[in-house]
């Protein structure tokens, strides 16, 4: 392999389009994939340590595994990833173009029947540990069974007081309700709600513990954990080029996805953001008129409908942390991420505190990171 072909595959795996990268600034998983070419692993070694890293980065799936082998199976060597897939997502573009030259024979070749026994014990090995997340996750059953996901797919509507477009490419599935009291205790073994009750949003809780709490919830359920907390003071995503609508596990809704939820799956007012009129508020959510300065037990309001499904206290009773930080205007565009910065971070959905007619896009509190008796929280995992 040339040093031309080592930049591309360096510049491929990043998800770049330039090629001027070094083995320097690669990435540390970059870095040992890269290392060994040309001291005879040949074209079948590098396209195996090629092809595990994008399974491990989950850039090639179950589904292009198996069509992978079901392709070997028939003495042919195809694509994992498919045009369709190719289309909506650029690093699978730049991906798929690197896997081609290994199809056509330009990188070397391959030996079909090798590659073919190889994933095979790949697909073996995800399976069994398919089976130990299954074992894992008996230990955590009723925590999980107390909480309702319901599918909410991607789609197109308009953000802020400007009416900017967004559009999210993915679908998620979201708590029916805020995390309760009695969820909370139950994986991490208190309560530092001021309202207690266990039917209650869980509040006072710091956005760092709700970080905590949602890695603890993935783990417990096999998946892998969204926030990377090595680092003190730093939060950072455990997912392909750290972004966070590719992670696997739980956390915490964009505010673009918040926004999404808010107005009913793109539905709201004019005026507002939901679903419903200005004279309904009061039907659907606990707010400073008739609260009586205190969370209630969720569900006791009416839902909001997001393609057939009900999601409950997403106006009022408590509000809702998200993952970015304050923006005067929100942004627009594809899967739009505020990244955390500074030392506060964006509240959605108003509370029991809150006056009704602040739920629009004008009011979009924001508050330090420590636990407040208005703020809980609701998560959220991207559907792959």
């Amino acid at each position: 392999m040339t040093e031309v072909h080592r930049n591309i595959l360096t510049a491929f795996l990043l998800g770049l389009s330039s090629i001027s990268l070094s083995m320097a600034t690669a990435p540390k998983e970059c870095r040992k994939l890269l290392e060994g070419r040309g001291q005879g692993r040949g074209a079948m070694g590098d396209f195996k340590s090629y092809l595990g890293q994008l399974m491990e980065n989950q850039v090639v799936g179950d589904k292009g595994l198996a069509r992978l082998i079901g392709g070997l199976a028939r003495g042919k060597f195809i694509n994992p990833i498919t045009e369709k897939e190719e289309s909506v997502n650029h690093i699978a573009q730049h991906h798929r173009g690197m896997i081609q030259r290994f199809v056509d024979g330009k990188e070397g070749g391959i030996d079909q029947k090798e590659l073919l026994e190889w994933l095979k014990g790949v697909q073996k090995k995800k399976e069994r540990a398919r089976v130990e997340r299954a074992e894992v996750q008996e230990g955590t059953e009723d925590i999980y069974q107390k909480m309702v996901f319901h599918p909410v797919k991607g789609g197109r509507f308009k953000i802020g007081i400007d009416q900017v477009e967004v559009k999210l490419t993915h679908d998620i599935e979201v708590m029916s309700t805020p995390v309760t009291q009695e969820q909370w205790t139950e994986l991490m073994g208190h309560n530092p709600s001021h309202f207690r009750g266990e039917d209650r949003p869980v509040e006072t809780v710091g956005w760092w513990d709700v970080l905590e709490f949602a890695n603890r919830l993935s783990e417990s359920r096999g998946f892998k954990p969204v926030y990377d907390l090595s680092i003190s003071g730093k939060a950072r995503i455990n997912a392909p080029e750290r972004d966070i609508y590719r992670a696997e596990g739980f956390r915490l809704p964009t505010e673009a996805e918040y926004e999404y939820l808010l107005s009913g799956g793109g539905r709201a007012k004019k005026g507002s953001n939901y679903p419903f009129s200005k004279s309904e508020i009061k039907n659907h959510g606990w707010f400073r008129e008739n609260a009586g300065g205190k969370t209630h037990p969720v569900m006791e309001r009416k839902p909001i409908v997001v393609g057939g499904y009900k999601f409950y206290d997403l106006h009022g009773n408590v509000g809702e942390w998200s993952w970015g930080h304050f923006e005067a205007r929100p942004e627009g565009g594809v899967n739009p991420v505020h990244p955390p910065a500074w030392f506060y971070r964006v509240i959605r959905g108003g509370a029991w505190r809150s006056y009704a007619k602040h739920f629009t896009w004008e009011d979009r509190p924001y508050d330090w990171l420590d636990g407040h008796d208005y703020v809980g929280f609701r998560l959220v995992r991207t559907i792959r």
